[in-house]
């Protein structure tokens, strides 16, 4: 990861575009508000299942098939630039600070390009065959929405990175992809966890799920201008979501800073294995 990968985030975004406008997006009457279309590509667009449903899991699941695409391609950028003959070394860079601040902004830049293009090629396309009205409310939703899923992206980019240097790629993508799995398995049971856990422990849950935060259609958009039928939970709040994913993220960036600078032979899982 020595220079920015353009190339990586238009290819990613234009093919992320494609699926999610084929697959995902459902135009009714051929016209349709800005923050309606947002509120689709941010993950889902309905309420909170009633009880567990397997159907609506890989909905929301299938929704999100791009990113679980773009983290396996940026999971293992960092660690894997100090692979020489199979053995990984950091001891071989001079400055770890400096490489590590220019790798964490390198990354930054390409999942803010590639959310920033798919986003904007979709509304593009929509805007040409449908009628697509802009409202500021679709807006702030647009910009959320590209926060909220870059945040999301790297934390899972770096979470990968810095399980392989302890444990291997192998067992690193099976933890954070597993971990994603039972955020998204806690969605679809969050109504059962209410008869068991009671409501304030159950939207407890729910308000720390980093998923249910990156779900737009979720939130309370009241004081943004956006009025119209959104299926809020009186728990999500826009810009709390957005603090609380900011400090996930800053907290995995110094994590892995922390855990980076101070390692200097990586585990190698290939050794391992012969």
């Amino acid at each position: 990861m020595n220079n920015i990968n353009y190339k990586r985030s238009i290819v990613s975004a234009f093919f992320t575009a494609m699926y999610l406008f084929i697959i995902e997006l459902n135009f009714n009457d051929n016209r349709l508000l800005l923050a309606n279309l947002i509120g689709q590509l941010s993950g889902a667009y309905g309420e909170i299942p009633v009880g567990f449903s397997a159907v609506e899991l890989m909905e929301l699941s299938r929704t999100f098939f791009p990113s679980f695409i773009v983290i396996l391609m940026w999971g293992n950028d960092l660690y894997s630039l100090f692979c020489t003959a199979s053995v990984y070394i950091f001891s071989r860079c001079n400055n770890k600070t400096r490489w590590f601040k220019k790798s964490i902004y390198i990354l930054l830049t390409e999942i803010v390009i590639y959310e920033i293009l798919y986003t904007s090629i979709i509304v593009l396309v929509s805007s040409l065959i449908y009628y697509i009205k802009f409202d500021l409310g679709g807006i702030i939703m647009w910009i959320y929405h590209i926060l909220l899923h870059s945040m999301w992206i790297c934390i899972c980019v770096l979470g990968i990175n810095i399980i392989s240097v302890y444990y291997g790629s192998t067992y690193s993508y099976i933890c954070v992809y597993g971990i994603q799995g039972l955020l998204f398995t806690l969605i679809a049971i969050s109504y059962e966890l209410v008869n068991v856990l009671g409501s304030n422990i159950s939207n407890m849950i729910i308000r720390l799920n980093p998923i249910s935060c990156i779900i737009l259609c979720w939130h309370n958009w009241d004081k943004y201008y956006v009025f119209y039928d959104l299926y809020e939970i009186q728990a999500l709040k826009p810009f709390c979501s957005l603090l609380y994913l900011l400090a996930l993220t800053i907290i995995t960036i110094y994590w892995s800073y922390k855990k980076l600078i101070t390692k200097d032979i990586i585990y190698n899982s290939i050794e391992e294995n012969t």
